[in-house]
């Protein structure tokens, strides 16, 4: 019987420990591995596609072609998010994307596409991702 529920999560948290650990490469065929596993389900795929586009980012931050890999990944994973109502992943996906189009010289457009989603929440503005957002923000507003 090939029963893979919830397969992709735990291949996504070993990801993430091996990206911490510095096996990149390790980390890359484990989220391809991830990405592939059972792509019906959906709501482990925003966070490992964000995952993805930041492992695409630490392994080659100079390539051109790794940047629009990266924010396919990010633009992805916000679409995703947003189809299926996980707002908390829509707005780190989001933040991730903002980040690279800022650092890609897009200052509006990273500013447009985070405030869409940051105007949205009506509480939690103490947790990690929205302080992150919300930092963001400042610097984007300023």
């Amino acid at each position: 019987m090939n029963f893979y529920l919830g397969r992709s999560g735990f291949l996504g948290l070993l990801c993430e420990a091996q990206a911490r650990m510095g096996a990149l490469d390790h980390a890359v065929c484990t989220i391809d591995q991830a990405l592939q596993t059972n792509p019906d389900e959906a709501i482990f795929r925003p966070n490992l596609l964000r995952m993805r586009g930041h492992l695409r980012l630490q392994s080659d931050s100079e390539s051109s072609a790794s940047l629009e890999q990266a924010e396919r990944d990010f633009r992805e994973a916000v679409e995703i998010a947003h189809r299926i109502g996980a707002k908390s992943l829509e707005l780190r996906a989001s933040t991730s994307l903002a980040r690279l189009l800022v650092n890609d010289g897009r200052r509006e457009q990273a500013c447009t596409i985070l405030t869409d989603i940051y105007h949205s929440f009506t509480e939690g503005f103490d947790t990690r991702d929205l302080i992150e957002a919300t930092t963001l923000l400042d610097i984007l507003q300023t």
